[in-house]
């Protein structure tokens, strides 16, 4: 189905609130978007020479200033290498240098690709090697980085002379030539390079000025080096205040925010809500019309802290994007909204972007059921660098449309022309042949006292057999209780949806765009699990024997004595394979029921040596092998239920 473009009243009305307070803005016109990067950044020096470009907690640049120290890096690339067609690359740290070195290369008439440094050297040199780059600016802090991954020529910029030449360079371009290529987190495999030419970018800014109404007056803070970024601020005569998570404790961002006059905030999801859990409550950012957050679920519990620390004047936004198309959906809330359960909507399409949504046929499924999101733009980019398969795979002809729409590996449904996200195809979690909506589960996570910050994955078992776990920041004032939480959990979730593991961490890992690295959270491990009791070395051979056949279920290091079979990440499915391998290792004719009711090793145990043993033969062992599967189904889940008051998943 294609989604609609009229905003609902309850949309305008918020949007309509503080767009723009300065009354100054004034609209990204369309025709703009045929023009190039280095045509309306001219306009902009030329008409605010002195207005300050780029804003630092220990810098600034005009306009002016910023024009000429990028005309002195265009001068330098152009010295070292003369193929237009050839990449350059970048490795700076989010700040001004960046920005000044990407204009430079843009001045320079070249095309250019950014290099994370704190990505591994293999996968800095896989992306220098593949984009074909023939040269490398950086600066003093990266210098020996860059001079370590080949023998390229490198300029640094540190060593420039503010004497040196900084007239602008004598080159031509044109709207469809390439400026940009902005290579993938590689996720899924090797990392591909989007290619952005001057009218793809001049689109994207165009997008972002005329859904935020971005002027002159605004001084935008952002926390990764961006093109697209930093050109949304500055083809608007406004400032572009960049900030390096690296670098910046959340103090020194703080004040920057207040005392820089910031009046739009942009971070990821997981950014914003750092700075809620460590803000005191006390008034400030009283310049801040505008918090735009991107890239994870934005739940409630966001939506209150943004109720609470910032001004009434200040609205907060959720964007829908990735690398490919960039934001192509925007949902505002303001203080008076509505208040909602779970999770804020994708939103409404910006201005010329449609969305396709497409079932695994490829055909266009109805309003309400589940697709593929499908993007299509005026001006989307013309595919991956060197790399037709991948192009080809991704940007695709859909029934009943043209030109090409890129294929996300999103889901989503819409309602009344709003768009809700609902995952990653590729990444769809299935816990017993149900699928789980990950993000209903951190949203309750996040309701439940105690729980500052929660993520929620699944462990990757045999198929059919994968856990929930969750990842918990909980709050230090509060105690955490596991068993509560599953209760809690239980009254809000259906019985699959509750996860079956709960770890407790200090902090979570972070992407160099400031997101939950999900790749990176640790695996269940006793020590992070939250166990009502401490360790205890199983003291008997029975007992050893069992820690080893539960460490084996459950995919955990090892098993205590006393640790319970539910807060190990236990269930009736478990349970069950529990019992089996009991079966065959023990050789022993328990009752069933007692097995199920011991819920440490130490109780299994007991019942095992108070059990007569004997050999049993193949037939004896299916018996009871039948026995646990019927009651798997029937009474394994009751009474785990029973004896540990808490809810067990149900079978399919």
């Amino acid at each position: 189905m294609n989604m609609a473009h009229s905003l609902p009243p309850d949309q305008q009305a918020v949007r309509s609130k503080c767009f723009h307070p300065a009354g100054d803005f004034r609209e990204f016109p369309a025709e703009a978007v045929d023009r190039t990067v280095l045509e309306r950044f001219s306009d902009m020096v030329r008409e605010f020479p002195d207005r300050i470009a780029i804003k630092t907690p220990s810098s600034e640049l005009t306009y002016h200033q910023l024009d000429e120290a990028a005309n002195r890096v265009a001068h330098a690339i152009s010295e070292q290498s003369s193929g237009s067609a050839v990449p350059v690359a970048l490795i700076f740290p989010n700040g001004a240098s960046f920005v000044v070195a990407s204009l430079g290369v843009i001045k320079a008439g070249r095309i250019q690709m950014s290099l994370e440094s704190s990505f591994p050297p293999s996968r800095l040199q896989y992306v220098l090697t593949q984009s074909g780059a023939d040269l490398v600016v950086t600066d003093n802090a990266n210098l020996a980085l860059a001079r370590s991954l080949g023998s390229l020529p490198v300029v640094n910029i540190d060593e420039f002379d503010k004497r040196q030449v900084s007239a602008s360079l004598n080159v031509s371009a044109k709207s469809n030539d390439p400026v940009v290529i902005d290579y993938t987190s590689g996720s899924t495999g090797q990392p591909k390079g989007i290619v952005w030419t001057h009218a793809g970018l001049l689109h994207v800014t165009a997008r972002h000025t005329n859904t935020s109404h971005i002027c002159r007056h605004d001084r935008l803070v952002m926390f990764r080096a961006s093109v697209r970024a930093y050109l949304s601020v500055l083809l608007n005569g406004g400032t572009f205040c960049p900030l390096d998570l690296a670098l910046e404790d959340s103090s020194e961002i703080i004040q920057f925010l207040d005392t820089a006059g910031i009046t739009i905030y942009r971070a990821a999801v997981s950014t914003f809500r750092s700075l809620i859990n460590v803000l005191q409550g006390h008034d400030r950012f009283s310049t801040l019309r505008l918090i735009l957050v991107f890239g994870e679920p934005v739940y409630q519990k966001d939506v209150e802290g943004y109720r609470r620390y910032f001004n009434a004047d200040c609205l907060l936004g959720t964007s829908l994007g990735n690398n490919e198309m960039d934001d192509y959906s925007y949902f505002f809330v303001d203080r008076s909204s509505s208040k909602s359960s779970g999770t804020l909507p994708g939103g409404y399409l910006t201005d010329d972007v449609d969305v396709v949504l497409i079932d695994d046929g490829g055909q266009q499924v109805d309003e309400g059921d589940l697709g593929e999101i499908c993007i299509r733009a005026n001006y989307t980019p013309i595919g991956y660098w060197r790399n037709g398969d991948a192009t080809a795979a991704a940007f695709v002809n859909v029934e009943g449309g043209s030109p090409v729409v890129y294929r996300s590996g999103d889901l989503g449904r819409s309602i009344n022309g709003c768009l809700f996200h609902l995952g990653r195809k590729d990444f769809q979690i299935k816990i017993r042949g149900y699928r789980v909506d990950v993000g209903a589960v951190e949203a309750a996570l996040l309701a439940v006292a105690g729980v500052k910050q929660a993520v929620v994955t699944d462990t990757k078992e045999s198929e059919g057999n994968n856990r929930l776990v969750a990842y918990v920041v909980s709050d230090p004032d509060l105690h955490l209780d596991v068993a509560n939480v599953r209760l809690s959990l239980g009254a809000m979730l259906p019985d699959y949806a509750v996860p079956s593991v709960f770890l407790l961490v200090d902090s979570f890992p972070m992407t160099a765009t400031g997101k939950i690295d999900r790749r990176r959270l640790p695996p269940p491990d006793r020590g992070q699990l939250q166990l009502a009791s401490s360790f205890v070395e199983p003291r008997t051979q029975t007992e050893v024997t069992l820690a080893s056949i539960w460490a084996e279920v459950l995919a955990v290091s090892e098993v205590g004595a006393l640790d319970n079979f539910l807060e190990l990440g236990g269930d009736s499915l478990r349970a069950t394979q529990v019992i089996a391998r009991v079966l065959e290792r023990f050789q022993v004719r328990p009752q069933i029921r007692a097995l199920l009711d011991a819920s440490t090793i130490t109780d299994m145990a007991s019942v095992i040596d108070g059990t007569i043993r004997g050999d049993m033969d193949d037939a004896d062992v299916d018996r009871l092998l039948i026995q646990i599967d019927q009651l798997s189904e029937e009474e394994a889940c009751a009474l785990l239920a029973e004896s540990e008051q808490v809810k067990c998943e149900e079978t399919p």
